[in-house]
């Protein structure tokens, strides 16, 4: 028996999707996909990768105009699938953020983390 779960995110471009997957250490897999739960089931995906130790696959499908997360987390501890989601998140808002900024002429002068995980980004365009 499978346990999928469809989360909707706020993603939209894909690219954005594979550079935050890629910075986060992830190798994803494109094209038209099967993920795969612990019980047998599976679900169409477009981008697909597999969390590490675990070895369970995490999907991306696009509907309407955003992407959805489709895995089966069931039997993993809950932190897993919320350390997963915040980080792709974050990571995906950052790069979102700076493609979008650099489309607008702006170039990253600096980055930061902050200690407490939030991402300070120091733009600069030049008139």
């Amino acid at each position: 028996m499978s346990h999928f779960t469809r989360l909707r995110t706020q993603i939209v471009k894909k690219n954005y999707l594979l550079q935050a997957l890629k910075d986060l250490g992830y190798t994803a897999e494109e094209g038209e996909l099967t993920v795969h739960a612990v019980g047998g089931g599976r679900q169409a995906a477009e981008v697909k990768v597999r969390l590490g130790m675990f070895g369970r696959e995490v999907g991306f499908r696009k509907m309407d105009e955003q992407y959805e997360i489709v895995a089966d987390w069931w039997g993993l501890p809950a932190k897993v699938r919320e350390e997963f989601q915040y980080n792709l998140m974050q990571r995906y808002a950052y790069r979102a953020a700076l493609g979008m900024l650099t489309e607008q002429g702006f170039s990253l002068v600096a980055d930061e983390t902050q200690k407490d995980g939030q991402i300070h980004l120091t733009m600069r365009r030049m008139a």
